[in-house]
C-alpha cells in the first residue's frame, strides 16, 4: 500500500465507556515494542521476529454470517458467531441489509466532507481536556470520535453530519445489541450455563446506548513503509469495523497463532466484529479475551 492516498475507516465501539474496575487480566502484547500511534514514534523490532510479525493471507477465514440471519436470532448464526470469536478472535458479517449499508455509506460521505475542511476548522471540535473524544489530530492520522451525549461544541456543523451519525449509530447499535445478546445467551460447549450472567447482561445493556461511540479515522498518505497503528486491544465490549478501500487491518488469529490480513481477504461490504477488554470482565469463561489487532500500510521493521 505504499504511496496510496489518504483513506477513511469507520467503526462502532460498543460499551467502550462502561465504568468498570481495572481488568485484572489484561491481554498481553504479543511482541515487545511500542508505538505512539499519533506521533508515529517507533521502538525497534528485531528481524528475528519478522516472519512472525508479517500478516498472512494463506488461511481459511471463519464462515461469514449474513446480517439478516444474525438479526433474526438464527441459532446457526449464533453458533457461528460465538465459535468464531472464541476460537479465532473475530467474526465476519456479510452485509445483506440495505439499511445498514446505506447508513454506512452516508456516514462515510459526511466524514469525507468533514475531513476535507481546514485543520483550523476541525480543531474547533477538539476536546479542550484532551479526553480522546471529539476531533484528534496526529502525524499519521486524524479522527473524530463521538458519543450521543457529548456536548455541542464537539459536534461539527457540516451539513447532514448529525443526521448521518444518528442513522449510523441506530443501525450499528441494533446490530451490536443483537450480537451481544447472542454471545451473552450462548451456552458454551461443556457448560450448562450461559456465557454471561443474566444479571450482568441486564446491567451492561443499561449502559450501552450512552456508553458506545462512533468514529471516523482518516489515515494519511504514506510515502514510505509505515505500521500506522501498532498492535493493541480495544477497551469496549465489541468493535464493529467496515471494510475500507485500503484493506490494512490485521487480526491476531488464535487458531492460526499469527496475524492474518483479514480485511484484505473479506468481501466489500463486509463487517468485522471482535471483542474488547470488557468482554472478559463479564464472561464466565477465561477463554473469551480481547483480540489484538493492528493497521499496517506496509510493515516497517528495524534491523
Amino acid at each position: 500500500c505504499v504511496g496510496h492516498k489518504n483513506w477513511l475507516r469507520v467503526f462502532f465501539a460498543m460499551g467502550n465507556n462502561i465504568p468498570t474496575e481495572p481488568n485484572p487480566n489484561p491481554s498481553p502484547r504479543l511482541y515487545e515494542g511500542q508505538r505512539d500511534y499519533l506521533s508515529g514514534v517507533n521502538l525497534p523490532y528485531t528481524r528475528a521476529v519478522r516472519d512472525e510479525m508479517e500478516g498472512k493471507t494463506d488461511v481459511e477465514l471463519p464462515q461469514a454470517i449474513f446480517l439478516s440471519r444474525l438479526m433474526s436470532g438464527d441459532s446457526e448464526a449464533q453458533t457461528i458467531l460465538c465459535k468464531s470469536i472464541k476460537e479465532r478472535g473475530y467474526a465476519i458479517f456479510k452485509g445483506d441489509q440495505e439499511d445498514v449499508s446505506s447508513a454506512a455509506a452516508s456516514w462515510v460521505s459526511v466524514l469525507d466532507a468533514y475531513f476535507q475542511q481546514s485543520l483550523e476548522e476541525k480543531q474547533k471540535n477538539a476536546d479542550k481536556d484532551n479526553n480522546n473524544i471529539g476531533f484528534v489530530h496526529g502525524n499519521l492520522r486524524e479522527y473524530i470520535k463521538l458519543r450521543p451525549e457529548d456536548p455541542d461544541e464537539l459536534w461539527p456543523e457540516t451539513p447532514d453530519f448529525r443526521e448521518a451519525y444518528k442513522n449510523m449509530f441506530a443501525n450499528y447499535s441494533a446490530l451490536s445489541f443483537k450480537a451481544f445478546e447472542l454471545l451473552a445467551t450462548y451456552v458454551d460447549e461443556g457448560s450448562e450455563s450461559q456465557l454471561i450472567e443474566p444479571d450482568s447482561y441486564e446491567a451492561v445493556t443499561e449502559f450501552i446506548p450512552l456508553k458506545s461511540s462512533l468514529s471516523g479515522i482518516l489515515y494519511y498518505e504514506q510515502g514510505e513503509e509505515k505500521d500506522v497503528c501498532d498492535e493493541h486491544t480495544d477497551t469496549g465490549l465489541l468493535t464493529f469495523i467496515t471494510r475500507t478501500s485500503v484493506p490494512s487491518l490485521e487480526m491476531w488469529d488464535r487458531k492460526e497463532q499469527k496475524y492474518v490480513k483479514v480485511e484484505e481477504l473479506i468481501d466489500e461490504g463486509s463487517i468485522l466484529v471482535f471483542p474488547g477488554e470488557k468482554i472478559p470482565l463479564f464472561s464466565r469463561s477465561t477463554s473469551w479475551k480481547a483480540t489484538p489487532h493492528r493497521v499496517v500500510s506496509t510493515l516497517l521493521i528495524y534491523s
